[in-house]
Formats: C-alpha cells, structure tokens, sequence
C-alpha cells in the first residue's frame, strides 16, 4: 500500500508489517489475513503517522507498506525486486516511485524477517527501525550498524519472568514452550539460562513448529511433566492453535508465564478464557506521543473509494458483517450505516503496544531527518546524497531523538538503541462469571520487579487457589543445584545433594577409568618395542654359513695315490692344446659353468662315488658327447635342474699368510692376489716345468717358462697348456706324458707388450712343485683352492683379459717345494 506525500514529496519512508499468517507450503505465499493480532490497525497507524509528521515538520513524507506474512523468503524477495528497479510502483501522479528515495525502513514485527531483512539495508545504506522485533542477536552492533528499537530486547524480558518465578518461589517449572523461530529459540535459550542461574528446574524443552501445527504433540509432552505451570516463549497465532487443541483434547487448565507477544489479545479471553484463567503475561509499556489517532479510528469506514482491501477485509471479520458496495460477499448480513469501532473499542486500540511503538517510531524518523536535512543536505533538495554516505551522522541522530507525550518528555531509545521501556506485567483474572480480564499488577523496568497487587490463581471450578510448584523427587532429579532447593513437605529435598554426589563419583570413576587405559597403551608400547630390540639382536648375531664343496677322502686321487691326469678336450675343428695318453683309463671331465675357458675337473675313475661324477657331462665346444658303455650320457646341462656344485660366491677364500721366506723374486712382502682365470700355468710333480734343464741357479731351480700365443682371430693370449675357444696355431702344440700336472689359470702379467702379429703378447710363469715332495702334501681344500669360483657369464665377455695383479713370471729356484705349493694354491 503507498500514502502519496504530496507535489512536494520525495522521501520516503518504508514500512514491513505481517498482516497475514505464514503459509505452510508455500515459502513465498502467504496465509489467512491475521485479524487477531490488529496488524491491520498498525498499519493505519503507520500512514496516520506518516501523514501527522509530514504536516508537523513540513517535509511531506510519502508512506509505502509491505506485506512479509511471517516470511522472510518473502520480503527479501519483494525488496530485492523493488530496490533493484524490477517492482514498479507508480504514484497518484503516474510516476514511479524512486528506490533510492526510501531514507527509513520501519519493521519488522517477527525477529526472524527483521534479522535478514537488516543485512540487505545495511549494505544499502538505509537505518532500520523495529517497533516488535526483541532478539539478542539484533544486539550485535558489528553485523548490525544501523538498526534500532523501540523495545527492549529479549534479554530483559527473560530476566524480567524468572523473577515472577522467583517472587512466586516457584522451583519446577513443567517446561517452556516455545516456537522455533528466532524470537522463540533465542528466548528459551536465555530462560534456561536464567533458571539455572537461580536453581529453578525446568522439567524439558517443548518445540512447536512454526511452519506446521503439532499442537497435539505438544500436549502429550506437557501431560507427562506432571505440572500446571509453564513458560511459554512463542507467537501468539500458534498459542491460539495451541489453545483450541488442549480444548479439543479436553486437557486441563494450566497457568503460562508467557512473553509480551500474547500481550493483552483480548480474542484469546473470549475464545480461552476458562483454559488460561490465572496466567501471567507481559506487554511493552506504551507512551504515545501522538494524538488523534483515537478520531480517526472513529471515522475510517470502509466506503467504496477506500482501496485499501486489507482494512475492508479486517472490517468483515471484526464486525461479522459485509461491508456496503461489496460484490464478494462472504458473510450472511450486511453491515449498518451505524457499523463502527466503539469507545471501548478504541480505547482499547490505542493503547495497543504494536499501534504504540509503530507510530513512535515514525515520529522519531520525522524528528531526527529536520536534522539531517540541515546538516547534511544544506542547498540541495531532500533527500541528498550525504544522507547516504553518513549513514552512522543518520542513525546518531535518530538514536537522541526526545518525544512529547501526556505532559511528559522521553527519550525513544537508550544508549543501546534499544526501546527506553520496560514490561507491564498483566494476570488474567476473573472479572464475573463468564468473562475474564487482563489486570495489571506490576512492572519490570531497570532490572527491578514492581507488584502493586496479588496474583489470583484459579481451581477447576473458577475458585481461587494458591499454586505451590516445588520440587520432588521425581520431578527435579535431573536438575543440579547450586544449594539445596526448597520442596514438598511430603517429600523431602534430599536429592539434589544425592545427585551432585553421584555426579562427581561418576567423574572420579571416568578419570580413573582414563589413567588406567593410558597406562595400559603405554605398558604396550613398551613391551613391544623390548622384543623388538631383541629380535633384531638375535637376528644380528645368528653367526653366518659359509658352503664349501667338499670330495670324499675315498674318492681324492691325492690322498688315494693315484696318478691325476686331466683332460683339455677337443673344439670343433678337433685341435687339442693338451691330451692325456690314457694309459691309466683315467679321463677328466668339463665343467659345464666355464664356457670361455675349459676348466678341468678331477677324475679318479670312480664316477659313481664321487658326487663330481654325478655331474658327467661335454664341453658345449666338443664335438661329440661323451659316451660309456655304447650310450650317449645326456647332458646334465640339459636339464632344468642343472646346477653346478660350486662354492658361495658371497664368501670370499680366507686370506693365506707367507712368511718372509716366501716373498717373490722382488723381495717383497706383499701377499700375492689370487689371480682369475686366464693363463693356465702347469707345474711338474719334480718342482719343474716342461722344459725346464733342472740346472740350479744361484737363487734355485730354473724355471723355464711356456709363452701364451695370440690368438690370430680375437687377438688375445692362449696359453701353451689350455684348450682354447677357437682354432688358432698354438692349439696344435702337444705335450707328451707328463708327471702329475696341476692347471691353474691366472690372469696377464702385462697385456702392453705387443706381438708382431699385431696382438697383445703376455708373458707367462710355469710354476711347479714336486706333489711327491717330503716337505708337504696336497689336502682336498687344496683341491678346493685350485677351483676358484666361476665367473658371471651373464655380464658381456670382454674382449681382453683385465691384469688384476702382476705377477713376477720368475720363482727362485732356491724356494724351497712347501713355498712352491702355497704359491701353486694362490
């Protein structure tokens, strides 16, 4: 609805009223028009208001009304589409009302629209003025610059019903009713607050829905506290449904300490009277300090001209009758001519606390902008855009603003900004048999509680009677007190104390129950990491295995005195570099691990006793398998399970000590390196090697030497006595029967000398010594140390053999045949 200023007007102030009830399905819908609650009426008073300021202080204010029916959904939708130009309102001109011109926003009544509805005007820039809405979250003045009150907030009201409770020395409350929505949750948060401050029990909690009516859960929960007085913290539209169910359900009456939201209604009296005879409930204190609205009341009528459908509406449901000219006619009789409010009715009326605080409010706006359009609007038209930019100079102004009323002078707001009132605190009494009345019996303003008469209680039968709600065993064991309570003469009040007790022992038990666990957890941890460490020494110190291959004694041609004969077998082109005449039937045989270079391993003969023999297998460069008894022997090669019997490659031969007699030709001490496979050096059973005179020398026995040749195709050494891996000259070289020869292969002496036939030449040692020699024997770990392990045929073959250590070609011949030997081993 929009009240035209005038030709002169451009500021306007805006109003937010909920004048119809919430719509349960629909968030942005409204409901039923709200006659109960007089809203209709506040509205008047809005524009009434607007209209008388306008006139007082010259400044034609214009009036704009918003419907938010309960929703915040709503209302932020209908300011979201007016401010950004989407929602068109024209004027009695035809124009289009300007966004930017609204300076004050009046509203809301429910604390959870006026909450959200804030946000968006405090970033607009615009102060906003509540003449209803009482939470403590509008105390913040952080989220909140810019809004104020005309009535206290829901703090001082809080305090202000525990201390009825306390004059009444009321100690069980059944419980505190309340509507989840803001204004509700908040208030019955700071009750159970306040109560428990004061050691009142409260019996439980009671939720009713805001959105959906669930009335009859509500009195089932309230049967079951065994009470007759609750706190009831909530809008009065759910109270009436509340009300007209618990008359349905035939429940019986009960006394409500209820907040100023039920106020003074006087349906709730005509309607539920009998169900709320002896309740307490509390309004605002009203000092209006405009006048006439009386007289006007006295002449609206709802003619045909008026376009104003909410107030015809109200009018139809007030009087029970059509009003005249209406086509939709919704009630059975027209209204008379006479049809009108009444004295009483406007009395009533204007003392209203919503009329009161709505139309205070505008004044104050009025008031304060004479200010402001002085200060910040000098030379230019009101409203100004300085008004915008301190808004803080706006609100300052508004916040001092004195008013005038009944011969008295008041300030509209404290330091706070919230309303310079305090509560009037009424009780429903009696007033004859069958009506009942709202009668004032005190105040609260200033944290102080004031009675100037008795409260009246009320039996069943409309007697009067006195309410005791003390304490019990069943009812306050729940409850914790900071002293011991009052109770029942019947029952004793022993059990707060006999809780507290078994609290505190339920604590100690869980404190102790913790340090054992925590105790338990660290013994564990402990304990494990104990046989962790040992594990792990025992591991560290379990002693190593070394493997070593070892022949029967019975088996050894050495300690058996047979003749030890080997065997260089032939290559493909049938070359031989060393052969046995096999004059003893004793024949050696290949390892199979050494594909480069033949390695000869012994045999006595005895094939089936030793476990070499097991191993009878070719040469891959043979020509021809071997055969006994007319069969080919298969290979063992061929076989999956093929292993050569070596020793472990991750032990190495335990070193060999000398003494200093055994030092080579140099005089050096160094202990010799065992060479690696390359140079097969022989050495005769006499300490001699084939062609060597025997001529003493002055350092010993001569010893002749037997020079590698090189091989024409991969120029590299063969020796004299090897079977090499390809035909070449030096493999058609024969020995004769020899004595007893052990081969052994060692590496290059010096792979810089180089041969005329363009390959590398490497001299060539010949050690010997005599096994038949009194100074010594040859043991089977001997036997071992002459078969050193083979090499890692998985790696590339390099074309050269590496010089792992140089080895003087010449040996004294004055050694004696025990140093021979060791040096045979290494």
């Amino acid at each position: 609805r929009y009240q035209y200023g005038g030709d002169q007007s451009q500021a306007i102030i805006l109003g937010i009223f909920p004048l119809h009830t919430i719509n349960e399905t629909d968030k942005y819908g409204c409901g039923d028009l709200d006659t109960g609650s007089y809203f209709v009426l506040v509205v008047e008073a809005f524009f009434f208001a607007v209209k008388e300021i306008s006139q007082k202080t010259n400044m034609n204010f214009s009036a704009l009304a918003f419907d938010d029916c309960y929703s915040k959904n709503r209302i932020s939708l209908i300011l979201s589409e007016f401010f950004s130009g989407k929602l068109k309102i024209p004027d009695e001109q035809g124009n289009f009302l300007d966004p930017n011109n609204v300076v004050t926003v009046i509203g809301a009544a429910a604390s959870g629209v006026t909450v959200p509805m804030t946000f968006q005007f405090t970033a607009l820039g615009i102060p906003v003025i509540s003449y209803a809405s009482s939470s403590p979250d509008l105390d913040d003045r952080i989220n909140y610059p810019y809004f104020l009150r005309t009535v206290p907030s829901d703090v001082d009201q809080a305090r202000a019903m525990i201390e009825i409770v306390k004059h009444l020395k009321w100690k069980y409350i059944g419980g505190i009713l309340y509507v989840n929505n803001n204004y509700g949750s908040k208030g019955k948060e700071l009750l159970m607050r306040y109560a428990n401050e004061s050691d009142i029990c409260i019996g439980k909690a009671i939720e009713l829905q805001e959105a959906e009516d669930n009335s009859y859960d509500v009195i089932d929960e309230m049967k079951r506290t065994n009470s007759d007085v609750f706190l009831y913290f909530g809008t009065d539209v759910r109270l009436k449904s509340l009300l007209v169910k618990m008359k349905t359900d035939r429940y019986k009456s009960v006394v409500f300490l209820a907040s100023e939201d039920w106020g003074e209604r006087q349906d709730i009296l005509d309607e539920h009277g009998d169900a709320v005879i002896g309740s307490i409930t509390s309004k605002f204190e009203t000092r209006s300090a405009v006048t006439g609205f009386d007289s006007y009341l006295q002449d609206l009528k709802p003619d045909v001209q008026n376009s104003n459908d909410w107030f015809r509406k109200f009018w139809t449901n007030f009087f029970n009758c059509n009003p005249p000219g209406r086509f939709d006619k919704t009630k059975t009789n027209d209204c008379p001519p006479s049809t009108g409010f009444t004295r009483s009715n406007i009395e009533q009326l204007v003392k209203n606390q919503r009329i009161v605080h709505v139309m205070n409010a505008v004044f104050a706006v009025g008031t304060a902008m004479v200010r402001v359009k002085e200060k910040l609007c000098q030379g230019v038209s009101y409203p100004c855009e300085n008004i915008k930019s301190h808004v803080d100079d706006v609100v300052k102004e508004i916040q001092a603003v004195e008013l005038s009323g009944g011969g008295l002078t008041f300030s509209v707001f404290n330091a706070n900004r919230n309303g310079n009132v305090g509560f009037q605190i009424l009780n429903i009494q009696k007033r004859d048999v069958t009506s009942y009345q709202y009668r004032q019996v005190g105040e609260y303003k200033n944290g102080q509680l004031t009675l100037s008469s008795n409260f009246r209680f009320y039996n069943a039968s409309g007697n009067p009677r006195e309410i005791k709600a003390l304490c019990t065993k069943e009812t306050c064991s729940h409850c914790i007190f900071s002293k011991p309570a009052e109770s029942a003469p019947s029952r004793p009040a022993v059990i707060p104390n006999g809780t507290e007790e078994f609290r505190i022992a339920e604590i100690i038990l869980i404190a102790l129950l913790g340090f054992f666990l925590v105790l338990f957890i660290f013994s564990i941890v402990i304990i494990t990491r104990y046989f962790k460490s040992k594990i792990k020494g025992i591991i560290e110190n379990k002693p190593k295995v070394m493997y070593v291959n070892e022949t029967p004694a019975a088996s050894n041609p050495l300690l058996s005195g047979k003749e030890i004969h080997f065997q260089n077998p032939g290559h493909s082109n049938g070359s031989m570099s060393v052969r046995n005449d096999g004059s003893s039937g004793q024949r050696g045989f290949d390892n199979q691990a050494f594909v480069r270079e033949s390695y000869n391993h012994l045999n006595d003969g005895s094939e089936t006793s030793s476990s070499r023999g097991q191993r009878l297998d070719y040469s891959p460069l043979s020509p021809d398998p071997p055969v006994v008894g007319g069969k080919r022997i298969k290979r063992t090669s061929e076989s999956q399970e093929f292993r050569p019997e070596l020793p472990p490659r991750d032990h190495p031969p335990s070193r060999i000590k000398y003494n200093s007699n055994s030092s080579l030709d140099s005089g050096g001490t160094t202990t010799p390196t065992v060479p690696k496979m390359g140079i097969t050096r022989s050495m005769q059973a006499n300490g001699q090697v084939p062609g060597d005179s025997g001529t003493p020398s002055p350092t010993g026995p001569k010893s002749a030497r037997l020079l590698p040749t090189i091989d024409p195709i991969t120029h590299t050494p063969v020796s004299p006595l090897a079977s090499p891996t390809h035909s070449s000259s030096s493999s058609s070289q024969k020995m004769g029967p020899s004595p007893r020869v052990i081969l052994r292969n060692l590496p290059l002496a010096d792979k810089n000398m180089h041969s005329p036939s363009g390959g590398y030449q490497m001299t060539s040692a010949h050690l010997s010594h005599n096994l038949n020699s009194p100074h010594g024997s040859v043991s089977p770990e001997d036997i071992s140390a002459e078969f050193p392990p083979p090499p890692d045929f998985t790696q590339p073959i390099p074309t050269s053999v590496p010089q792992t250590a140089k080895i003087k070609s010449r040996i004294s011949a004055s050694r004696s045949a025990e140093e021979a030997a060791r040096i045979s081993r290494v």
